[in-house]
């Protein structure tokens, strides 16, 4: 009788719990500088305690724990991540290659005055796009590709950079 009873109290329990969901999977950020990236490991259980490798191969409860971002200088490394969390299940393995960048070689500007005009001429690196506008912009999506020297016929201020793949983008002028 007494374990008929503890079957049922048990059944009974058990009847009244959820299933244990995995805890969140890391999220595994890049902050990329010249020749230099930070990664960032973050994960939004509550309380939970991040594993990680930087060699490629899946972590265990035995890797390093993720205790603040750390920078990585060889390109292309592999990190991978997971997390456990009290009352959690271990999260899935988060995979993340870091890229890491050099920055491009500012453009260089040469102006000539010509008959009226002013004449500016860009160039950068080999393998670099260079963008300028009027308008103090410093993205690409918002400024004009340079193809060709610029023909000025009154004074205004032009802001370019460079960006080449897989580079970071050059200073704004």
């Amino acid at each position: 009788d007494a374990l008929t009873i503890i079957r049922n109290a048990v059944n009974i329990l058990a009847a009244t719990k959820s299933k244990v969901q995995n805890a969140a999977m890391p999220i595994i950020s890049q902050e990329p500088a010249d020749g230099v990236t930070t990664v960032s490991i973050s994960c939004v259980s509550p309380g939970a305690t991040i594993f990680y490798t930087t060699d490629g191969t899946d972590p265990t409860a035995a890797s390093t724990v993720y205790t603040e971002p750390f920078e990585v200088t060889e390109d292309g490394l592999v990190v991978k991540a997971f997390a456990q969390a009290h009352g959690y299940n271990d999260s899935n393995i988060a995979t993340a290659t870091i890229t890491v960048k050099t920055q491009a070689e500012a453009p260089s500007i040469d102006i000539k005055e010509e008959a009226g005009q002013t004449v500016v001429t860009l160039t950068g690196e080999e393998g670099t796009n260079i963008y300028f506008n009027f308008q103090g912009l410093t993205a690409s999506a918002t400024s004009q590709l340079y193809t060709e020297p610029i023909v000025l016929t009154e004074p205004a201020t032009i802001t370019m950079f460079a960006e080449s793949t897989p580079k970071l983008t050059a200073p704004i002028y």
